[in-house]
């Protein structure tokens, strides 16, 4: 299987997949984010838009631009107006160009290479996960402070620096160490559908080979009842294993897969 040479021409220009992929994903993704009420307002628990955002510019660099500037007015624009839509849109570029400005200078070389990589994970974590996320709060306090984001005023508090706060740094902070490598994994695969085949060739060979067929399947089948029960939504009825305390079993189990 071979990929058709006018689509390998034209994917990695700014008017190919950088222009489409945003407008497609950012729902998609944006779908992932978790929201809760607390008594002092709501708050974020998980939000992936910058993971994918920053993993376009990772994977396309300025060429990715305006597809992100196309689907955040696509997205926000028939919800919030002209006025909020360039805030919201200024502020993922402020951030997300400094974040990879600042990674493509700090590691010049091999910075594209798949997330796994022990040489470049202090980078990555620092100018992916802290920077970006601590970038974006910031930014987004100043904004929300002056009347910039009126559609989001309740996520900020009464206060500045406050318990919403931090939870919403934590979520950014959460969001981008999970999100980047994975939207960076889903850009590639889209991009080129030949590197499932050699992504599953390294599985292959992280795999012990003293471990048996029916014991990868007893593991996916523990992990993956773990996972429907702690997305089950709680009722009445629900038993300690529909809490978070099922979290904690997840250890173990993935320790022994």
């Amino acid at each position: 299987m071979k990929l058709n040479k006018t689509y390998i021409n034209i994917r990695d220009k700014w008017w190919g997949l950088p222009l489409i992929l945003p407008s497609i994903l950012l729902p998609v993704l944006s779908s992932a984010n978790t929201y809760a009420l607390t008594s002092t307002g709501n708050v974020v628990l998980f939000y992936l838009p910058l993971a994918f955002m920053l993993s376009l510019m990772l994977f396309f660099g300025w060429a990715a631009l305006p597809g992100i500037v196309l689907a955040i007015f696509w997205r926000r624009y028939p919800q919030t107006g002209l006025y909020e839509t360039l805030s919201v849109t200024m502020h993922f570029i402020i951030t997300i160009v400094l974040s990879w400005g600042g990674y493509r200078v700090f590691s010049p070389r091999r910075n594209n290479v798949s997330h796994g990589d022990a040489h470049l994970l202090f980078q990555r974590i620092f100018w992916q996960v802290f920077c970006s996320a601590t970038l974006f709060l910031v930014i987004y306090q100043f904004a929300a402070f002056v009347g910039m984001y009126e559609s989001k005023a309740s996520l900020m508090g009464v206060m500045p620096f406050n318990i919403n706060t931090l939870i919403n740094y934590q979520a950014l902070l959460v969001g981008n160490l999970v999100g980047v490598p994975l939207c960076y994994f889903i850009i590639r695969t889209l991009r080129n559908p030949l590197h499932l085949r050699g992504y599953y060739q390294q599985l292959k060979l992280q795999i012990d080979s003293k471990a048996t067929k029916k014991e990868i399947v007893i593991w996916l089948a523990v992990l993956t009842t773990l996972m429907f029960i702690l997305c089950m939504p709680l009722t009445d009825n629900s038993s300690i294993f529909s809490t978070n305390y099922t979290l904690s079993l997840l250890l173990p189990v993935m320790l022994w897969g």
